[in-house]
């Protein structure tokens, strides 16, 4: 018994150079197609379609293709086809995976202002351990406050400004 008794569907395949085959015996379901036909050549970035009743078509786009053979050389080889279908207006999924072992003073944000924000503590450090007289560093602390004070300064960095502010 093979996995041809559980393939309902007929499904054309479109590489993604528009070449298509079919009809192709399938089983559509939910985010997957499954085909046994070992000869075809199926490829990530083609399409597949799906005759509806109604006269219209499904487009599904390959996302991924895996071929799973058979252990035992039996009839259960089969492709397994990760799809999308084309007019859905559910969002694909976006994620973030962020992974943190034995770590400290994890901060999470924008990196662009993360960055600025490190590079402005630096160079506070840098001013105060700096060998020149007081007065060259309160001079540089000064101009730095009028810098992180100015209204665009504070825009683009936000909170951060006021925490360099108070470094000074």
């Amino acid at each position: 018994m093979g996995i041809d008794r559980l393939l309902g569907d007929e499904v054309f395949i479109q590489s993604p150079s528009g070449e298509t085959i079919g009809p192709v015996r399938s089983s559509v379901q939910r985010n997957k197609v499954y085909i046994s036909d070992e000869t075809l050549v199926i490829e990530e970035g083609g399409k597949i379609l799906r005759p509806l009743p109604n006269g219209k078509a499904e487009f599904l786009s390959i996302l991924e293709v895996h071929f799973h053979r058979d252990p035992s050389g039996g009839r259960l080889s089969h492709y397994e086809i990760t799809t999308r279908k084309d007019s859905s207006l559910v969002p694909a999924p976006s994620a973030t995976t962020i992974n943190i072992s034995h770590s400290h003073g994890i901060q999470i944000g924008d990196g662009d202002i993360q960055s600025i924000v490190g590079s402005f503590e630096v160079l506070v450090r840098a001013i105060e351990c700096a060998d020149v007289p007081a007065s060259q560093k309160e001079d540089a602390r000064s101009k730095l406050k009028a810098f992180l004070t100015h209204p665009l300064t504070t825009a683009v960095l936000g909170v951060a400004a006021s925490k360099l502010i108070g470094m000074l």
